[in-house]
C-alpha cells in the first residue's frame, strides 16, 4: 500500500507513529452514502452520479421545468489522465463539458428541514450542501481518499530495542486536510501539521 506521510508523537517511553496511506477501495458516496441532492450524469462512457432513468439531456429539462427544480447546480466534467467533477467549467473545449446537474426539490427541502417556506438564506445554505456533495464525490473520483494506522514504539530495555504494537486503524477520510476530514482527530494526532 502506497504511504501519503507519517506523523510521529514521542511518549514516555517511545514514540507512536501515525502513517496516512492512500484508501484504494474507498466507499462510493453517491451509492453507499444517504445524499440530500440528487445526481444526475449522462456519460457514454462512465457510470456516474445515482441512478436514474432519464435518457437524454431533452428528459432532464422537462423533468426540471415539471417538477420547478430551483435548487440546482450544473456538473461538468474534465476527463484527461483521469476524471475530475465540478459545478464550475473547466474551460477545456477539448477535455471537458456539462455532464448532468445535482439538484433537490422543493418538496424534499421541506420535509428535511421542516419548513413550509423556503427562505433565500435557506436555499443558499442548500446551494453550498449540494457543492459539498459534489467535491466530496470528486475526492472519491480522484482518489483524494485515505486511511490510517497508528503504531506505538515502546522501549522494552536499556538499550533502547523498541517493541511495536498497532492501536488504531481507520479508513474513508475525503481531502487531504486530515484536520477538517477528521483523521487527525480520530488518530488522536491533533496538532501535528
Amino acid at each position: 500500500m502506497e504511504i501519503y506521510d507519517t506523523y510521529e508523537k514521542p511518549t514516555e517511553y517511545g514514540y507512536r507513529k501515525l502513517t496516512v496511506y492512500y484508501d484504494f477501495e474507498p466507499m462510493n458516496p453517491r451509492t453507499e452514502w444517504d445524499n440530500l441532492g440528487k445526481m444526475i450524469c449522462l456519460h457514454g462512457r462512465y457510470d456516474l452520479g445515482d441512478k436514474h432513468s432519464f435518457r437524454d439531456n431533452e428528459d432532464i429539462q422537462e423533468y426540471i421545468k415539471e417538477n420547478k427544480i430551483t435548487s440546482i447546480l450544473p456538473l461538468f466534467l474534465y476527463d484527461h489522465s483521469g476524471i475530475t467533477i465540478s459545478t464550475g467549467s473547466f474551460y477545456s473545449p477539448w477535455d471537458s463539458g456539462q455532464v448532468g446537474y445535482i439538484w433537490i426539490t422543493d418538496e424534499k427541502i421541506r420535509n428535511e428541514y421542516g419548513v413550509k417556506r423556503i427562505s433565500k438564506k435557506l436555499r443558499l445554505k442548500i446551494l453550498e450542501y449540494l457543492e459539498s456533495e459534489v467535491n466530496t464525490y470528486d475526492q472519491y473520483l480522484t482518489g483524494d481518499v485515505y486511511g490510517f494506522e497508528v503504531t506505538e514504539f515502546t522501549r522494552v530495555n536499556p538499550k533502547g530495542d523498541l517493541e511495536e504494537n498497532e492501536l488504531n486503524s481507520c479508513w474513508g477520510f475525503y481531502g487531504s486536510d486530515f484536520e477538517a476530514n477528521g483523521l487527525f482527530e480520530s488518530a488522536d494526532f491533533q496538532g501535528v501539521n
